[in-house]
Parts: structure tokens; sequence; C-alpha cells
């Protein structure tokens, strides 16, 4: 059978252990005092390489949690879709507003950080423009200071840079997976745009992150996008995004992949909610 992690971890730690008894039994007695540095540098490197296994186990443990939370939510998500039809606009709501919440909590989990998280529907002006507008968000973020009255919480497309590079990109011939917005430092990326960042006064002040106004400074921004086309007109209906107040609280690698994978299960019942019960220009 194979052995755990955890096995594993006792047992490189142990061999280092009796390396290093060892080598400090076998230098001899004239060197004491050498023998007794190379004893601390040694136990020195016992220490951070357990300190390393111990951190990996426990990043490896979070991420095992967090795949059994998103299969609770796509059981979640699955319910909702079977009684969309007999709930009104309210109870629907809500229930989108619980699954948002438990999607900040997994990637709060999995990150060790708080991480917030909501789903914003696109619309579109009588001029052919675009915008989006929240449609819900975890629990948690519900006072923070870039959040506006529901009536006015309309954030244009070409006013945010995430939106629209995402806009761009759904018109190229690219993949599903190469389809997402990414930074684990906006602070640093000059030239951001945000309706709610007046960029053109952030640019003179020399310590971008310190006064950073905004209330996150990374985020993952991902499309709920029809499967079968990439044209925007007709199956683009969201977007999802998670964000956290600290930088590089992200793992590029893993993270776009489960938030693009929680984005194909909320499409059938964002498209259903989109097309019977939210209002558009």
């Amino acid at each position: 059978m194979e052995k755990s992690f955890v096995d594993k971890l006792g047992t490189v730690l142990s061999i280092i252990g009796t390396i290093v008894g060892i080598v400090a039994s076998i230098i001899p007695d004239v060197f004491d005092c050498f023998s007794y540095y190379v004893l601390v540098c040694l136990s020195a490197v016992l220490a951070i390489l357990a300190i390393f296994f111990w951190r990996a186990y426990l990043v490896r443990r979070r991420y095992a949690e967090g795949i059994e939370d998103l299969r609770k939510i796509h059981k979640e998500i699955i319910l909702l879709q079977s009684r969309a039809k007999n709930l009104d606009s309210d109870k629907f709501l809500l229930s989108l507003h619980q699954i948002c919440h438990k999607i900040s909590k997994i990637f709060t989990k999995l990150r060790g950080k708080q991480i917030s998280a909501c789903i914003k529907y696109i619309n579109e002006t009588i001029d052919g423009g675009y915008y989006v507008q929240s449609l819900c968000r975890d629990a948690d973020s519900f006072d923070r200071n870039d959040i506006e009255p529901i009536e006015s919480d309309k954030d244009y497309i070409q006013d945010n840079s995430d939106f629209s590079s995402i806009m761009k990109d759904i018109t190229k011939n690219l993949s599903r997976e190469q389809i997402f917005f990414f930074s684990n430092n906006l602070p640093s990326e000059y030239g951001y745009l945000n309706s709610h960042l007046n960029e053109s006064k952030l640019k003179k002040r020399l310590f971008r992150n310190y006064h950073w106004p905004l209330p996150y400074k990374s985020t993952i921004i991902v499309p709920i996008l029809s499967v079968s086309k990439r044209t925007v007109e007709g199956t683009l209906y969201a977007f999802i995004c998670i964000d956290s107040a600290k930088t590089n609280a992200f793992d590029k690698t893993t993270d776009i992949v489960i938030l693009q994978a929680i984005s194909l299960q909320l499409l059938p019942i964002i498209e259903f909610i989109c097309n019977n019960h939210l209002k558009h220009e």
C-alpha cells in the first residue's frame, strides 16, 4: 500500500534526524566547538525542511477539502436548476447569494486569506454599449466601499480593463481556457481602468500600493459563457469574479481552472435568470 503524505514526511524527517545524530557523534571531541556549530546548522536545515513539508501538506489538505466543497456546490447548483421554474426572483437570487458565499469560503480556505466573490451580469444599452451590474456576492463583502446601490451599480465595459479585455478575447480565436483576467498586483499595473478608480490622480503618487483606493489588489475574473459559441451577442451572460485585499493572493495555475469549472457549472442557471428574471434595457 502506498504511504500517505504524512508517513512520507515522517520518514524524511527521521532520516535527516539520524544523519544529524551520526554527524554529531563521529566528529572527534577535539573539535567539540566545530561539532556544536555543525549540529546547530544541521538542526536549522532540519527545521526548515520540516516547515516546508508541513506547509506543503497543509496546502494539499486544503485543496482536497476544497474539491469536496466544490462537489457540494455542484449538487446545490443542480438542485437550484431543477427548482428554477418554481422560484420567484427573490428566492432565486437568495439561492445565488448563498452559492456565491460558498464560493468565497472555498477560495478563502484554499488560499488561507479572505477572498471575496461576486457575479456580475452583462447588459446592453440602447445605443449598443455594454455594462455589467451586480447579480450576487458573498455575505462578507456587502459593506465594501466599491459597492453602490443596485440602481446605480453599473460598470461600463469600456471603463474597466478586466471586463473589456475579456470581451476582446472572446472575439479572438481563443479556447475557453484562455479567456480570463488575472492580476496578483493591480497597483503595479499602470493604466489599469476601473469604474471606481481615478487613475489620473493615482499615477502621480509615489507609493501606489499604499494609496490604492480599491478594496482589492488581486483578482481573477472569468466569463460565464455559452459552451457552443464564443461570440458576445446572446452567449456571454455574466462574469464571476474573486478578489483579495492582499497582493499575490492567487495561484494562476490552479485557481483559474477551478473558477472556470465553477463558471461552467453556473452557466445553466445564470442563463435562465438572465432570460427570465432580469430586466434589460
